[in-house]
């Protein structure tokens, strides 16, 4: 059972470019401590995504919940400078699938991501983890809206809470996205 919604919740959503006059930096040229720096978090799931061959997508978390490559290109340009371990690119179809798992069911918690979009229009989706109703809730929904801006929807079981960024992303550009709840 999923636990989300049962105590009032704060949501945090940013997005950060280093010129994009965002007040939260990010480390970009670090390669050797941004790994280390991440596990020392002892994360509940972590996919580096840095694959070079087609496989399961490792996850280097306390859970080892491996995802499913579902059509994404790997070995991609990196955001971390200087970093040999790649990226992915995402186009429709492509998507990757990871199982649930019970350690998911949390009361607070923080999702982060680097991300680039290729163009701004249409709504693209960074990670979803939702169902088609309210079931018992834990719904998460991030995504790059219309307009640019991010937006971030936390279904309970019972309503819908959601945050958008006050600034558009830009096309081209790297960001860094975590977005806090609990």
């Amino acid at each position: 059972q999923q636990r989300f919604g049962q105590r009032d919740h704060r949501y945090r959503c940013c997005c950060d470019h280093r010129n994009a006059g965002f007040r939260y930096p990010i480390a970009t040229s670090d390669p050797g401590s941004y790994n280390s720096t991440v596990m020392a978090l002892s994360p509940i799931s972590y996919w580096r995504l840095g694959e070079t061959i087609t496989g399961p997508l490792v996850d280097s978390g306390a859970i080892g919940n491996d995802a499913v490559n579902n059509g994404i290109v790997l070995n991609e340009p990196g955001a971390i400078n200087g970093d040999g371990n790649g990226a992915i690119h995402v186009d429709t179809p492509g998507y990757i699938e990871i199982a649930h798992d019970p350690a998911y069911a949390l009361d607070n918690g923080t999702v982060q991501m680097w991300f680039k979009v290729e163009s701004i229009g249409g709504v693209q989706t960074l990670f979803s983890k939702d169902a088609t109703t309210f079931g018992s809730g834990g719904h998460l929904n991030i995504s790059v809206e219309n307009s640019g801006q991010v937006h971030v929807r936390l279904q309970s079981a019972g309503s819908d809470n959601t945050v958008t960024s006050p600034s558009a992303v830009g096309a081209g550009q790297r960001y860094h996205l975590a977005f806090s709840f609990g």
